[in-house]
């Protein structure tokens, strides 16, 4: 995976990650304690750990784009930001 498609992370506000796909229009949030987390009915969301922290990743905008590509973005994340490539995903809290 190349760096150019994924190469946008912002940090926000209560430590949270922008994670942004130029290629997909993909706006995908970081969390990383699920207790500040607010489910959205209307985004799609993964669990997974930052060697055992919990994070949640929450898409903001989704307009039914493949869910392979939030896939590919959050692992993109996980490898680059996190160093943690073998990071696993759920679509349920882990």
């Amino acid at each position: 995976m190349s760096d150019q498609y994924y190469s946008e992370v912002y940090e926000r506000e209560l430590g949270t990650d922008l994670i942004i796909d130029r290629i997909n229009q993909l706006m995908i949030e970081g969390i990383p304690d699920d207790e500040q987390f607010l489910l959205d009915r209307h985004e799609v969301q993964y669990y997974g750990s930052d060697f055992g922290d919990p994070l949640v990743f929450q898409t903001i905008g989704y307009i039914n784009q493949p869910e392979l590509y939030i896939q590919q973005a959050i692992m993109w994340y996980a490898t680059e930001l996190l160093d943690y490539p073998d990071m696993e995903l759920s679509k349920y809290p882990v």
